[in-house]
Order: structure tokens, then sequence, then C-alpha cells
């Protein structure tokens, strides 16, 4: 199986953008990524292909740094070894994780919180291997259904699960000023929480792997906006989100949405 793959970022209502993503297909060595400020895709990427988004958080600043070092430090490290691919991304993860505790041990400017989410899909011929560790989504499309395929973690779901267990009360947690905060990052410090799991490839899947900044965009207009542009690939789809994503966040949210970030890998 082949994979086409488009990615783009914009920065919204941001000072700065502190989202990063990257695409590597391993046969042609063919690397897009954030870095180069615009759209950017990869058609016909081989089997083994990764590709990895990350969204630097920590309210010292300096996510973009963090996002950065994570995302470079855990592609290439997938590959390293003869280990199975959870084993590989764990070990990726771990040496991502160490990368960044060594930049911040190595400055005084990056303050104990600053990190990132991490999401990241390794697409084998039949087979998406992926990780998830924060609050970014993994979105798949069939047969015109869209599905969230990675779990969040964040505060609001431990909230619900409290109510669900009657420990909590409904009328107080849903007004929880802090249900939208992550419960794990990459930060350089043990991970809290982290979902490593398999989903089988068919041929004419479409994935999405967003930051939370998508979140701005209803589910329903996601799947939308991708079973209209589906038949005119990976760049189409990015563009439509990416500038859907920004007129809802001008007219929704006053120019003080988040940065938002998609890379779509559509199987062929």
């Amino acid at each position: 199986m082949k994979f086409s793959v488009a990615g783009n970022s914009i920065k919204g209502g941001r000072e700065y953008q502190e989202d990063y993503w990257l695409a590597f297909d391993p046969v042609s060595k063919k690397i897009a990524s954030c870095a180069a400020k615009k759209s950017q895709t990869v058609p016909g990427a081989s089997a083994g292909l990764v590709v990895v988004v990350a969204d630097g958080v920590g309210s010292g600043g300096n996510g973009d740094v963090a996002s950065r070092v994570v995302a470079n430090s855990f592609a290439p490290k997938i590959y390293s070894g003869k280990t199975g691919r959870e084993e590989a991304m764990r070990q990726a993860l771990a040496a991502a994780n160490d990368e960044l505790a060594r930049i911040k041990q190595g400055s005084d400017d990056y303050g104990d919180m600053m990190g990132t989410t991490l999401i990241a899909g390794y697409f084998d011929d039949d087979v998406l291997s992926f990780l998830s560790v924060g609050d970014s989504s993994i979105f798949r499309f069939r047969d015109n259904e869209m599905h969230l395929v990675n779990q969040h973690h964040i505060y609001g779901h431990d909230l619900d699960c409290g109510v669900s267990a009657g420990r909590l009360d409904w009328d107080v947690v849903r007004s929880d000023r802090n249900r939208k905060a992550i419960t794990s990052a990459v930060t350089g410090v043990p991970i809290d929480i982290v979902q490593f799991a398999q989903r089988p490839i068919e041929n004419g899947d479409i994935y999405i792997l967003a930051s939370d900044g998508i979140e701005v965009l209803p589910h329903q207009l996601i799947r939308r906006l991708v079973y209209e542009h589906r038949d005119d690939g990976a760049a189409a789809i990015v563009f439509a989100l990416m500038e859907m994503a920004q007129n809802h966040g001008v007219a929704f949210k006053g120019s003080e949405h988040d940065n938002a970030t998609a890379v779509v890998v559509v199987c062929e």
C-alpha cells in the first residue's frame, strides 16, 4: 500500500506557533515538516511512513522548542533496532523525552512545565501503530464515516468518570475551569499516561493527525469537509480543514483561537 500525505498549520490567534509536525518516508527519505512554514506533501509514500504531531505546552512558554525537539528526536528512533512496532515506539518516546530533559537542564530559560503533547503513527501495509500523549487527535475516515481513534488525556474525562462512579456531582464538575487541562505530556520526566494501540488499515482510509486546535471545528464538520474533498487528495483536505479552522476561530472565539495543525494520510 502507498500513502499520500499532506500537512499544514495555522497560528490562529496566538502570538506564535507551538505546533510542530513532520512526515518521513523511509524509502524516498523525503521529509515534510512545518519547518518549511507552508503546506507540504509527500505523494506515494511507502510502508513505514511515520507521522508525528507535537503541540507545545507550558505556562513558562517555549512550547515551540519542546514540540520541535520531541518531534525531531522521536521520528528517527522509530527505525533503530529490530524490535516490534510498539516497543520501537516506546523506545523512540523515551529517547525524545530524554532529549527534552537534556535541553531543559542546559538552560535556565526553560521552566519545569515546558513540554509537549504528542501523537505519532507508523503506517505499515495493513496496520497503523500509534501512540498518544495528551489531547491531540487521530481521526479515521472510512465508508463515509469518521471516528476518533485515540484517547484524550484530559482532566474532564477523569471528572466525568467520577460522576459515573458516584464519587462526584455532575453540577459541580461540569463547570470546573480545569476540565480541558491535560493529564499527560512529554516534559522530560516519567510520563504518567501513554496510549499505544494498533488499527487495521484498509485501502481508501483517510487518517487525520491533528493538534487540539482542530477542536474549534465540530466533528461532523470535519467529516463533511473530508467527504467533500476526498477525491481531490490529501493537500485539498488539509487546505479545507485549516481554512475552516481559521474561519471558525475568528467567528466564534474572537480571534483568540489556538494554533491548529492537521496532517492527512490517504491510504491508496
